[in-house]
């Protein structure tokens, strides 16, 4: 399902998550519902509030198409995190990613595109895994170091379409 803003500001995503303490070794799956606010990702299943789970577990967040203007803190700390798409939002920069970063080993597909991103930061080589880059439709002007390195792990589809891109 695709998130929605609510009138508080948050942006709600239904999605489902796989609770690691559960039997046959995390492969049941609990619908959760998340709300981003901010720092804070909530996870609400079926009987309690458990933000952890979201942590652990999910594996997709779609949050585009919301006025998000900063990526919420604990979305670094997704540590199953393999997709996540922040397209269409208001986003002119993204912060450095904390040293400890849970997601820079899983995280393969990133869609930062149609934001109003003026520039990257160089922490973005912690996100080792990434196999996809969309920064497409943005006012880019220049790139970081970093993506040298992302290619060198394995970056195979970076999009950097309709910015304020020049050559050297």
């Amino acid at each position: 399902p695709l998130p929605h803003s609510q009138a508080d500001g948050r942006v709600q995503v239904a999605g489902w998550a796989v609770d690691p303490a559960s039997p046959g070794g995390g492969r049941t799956p609990l619908r959760v519902g998340v709300a981003v606010d901010g720092a804070i990702v909530h996870a609400l299943t079926a009987n309690d509030s458990r933000p952890g789970l979201v942590r652990a577990g999910l594996e997709r967040i779609d949050a585009s198409r919301n006025q998000l203007t900063a990526v919420p803190e604990a979305v670094w700390e997704c540590s199953r995190l393999r997709h996540l798409s922040l397209a269409c939002n208001a986003l002119s920069k993204l912060d450095e990613l904390p040293r400890a970063a849970r997601i820079g080993g899983t995280l393969r597909q990133l869609d930062l595109s149609q934001n109003v991103l003026c520039e990257l930061p160089e922490s973005i080589e912690q996100l080792t895994a990434l196999a996809q880059l969309d920064l497409s439709h943005n006012q880019l002007a220049a790139l970081p170091t970093a993506i040298v390195e992302l290619q060198a792990h394995g970056l195979r589809t970076l999009q950097l379409h309709d910015n304020a891109l020049e050559p050297p």
